[in-house]
């Protein structure tokens, strides 16, 4: 049970610096989505866990995926470079 709180709070906290990397910079950098780097963190902690029997590695995994998880909408739609087109700017959610 303890671990699972653990891996909630990582997850989360990838979510947190997605959301606020994205909501603070999306529009001002161009550079390349957020979900890219939680897609590199997210094979990094599996290389991690797996193959280097590296149990920090399973952390790296969860906050990979919350990186990812908060850039969901331009992952579907393959935007991989570029500024982010902001109507409205809005903290939480999917974007």
């Amino acid at each position: 049970m303890k671990n699972t709180i653990i891996n909630l709070i990582v997850l989360f906290l990838g979510y947190l610096i997605g959301r606020a990397g994205h909501f603070f910079l999306g529009d001002k950098i161009n550079f390349f989505h957020h979900w890219i780097y939680g897609l590199i963190i997210l094979i990094v902690g599996i290389i991690f866990y797996i193959f280097f029997h590296k149990p920090w590695g399973i952390y790296l995994i969860f906050f990979g995926l919350g990186v990812t998880l908060s850039d969901l909408n331009d992952m579907s739609h393959l935007k991989s470079f570029g500024r982010d087109q902001l109507r409205i700017k809005k903290f939480w959610g999917v974007d």
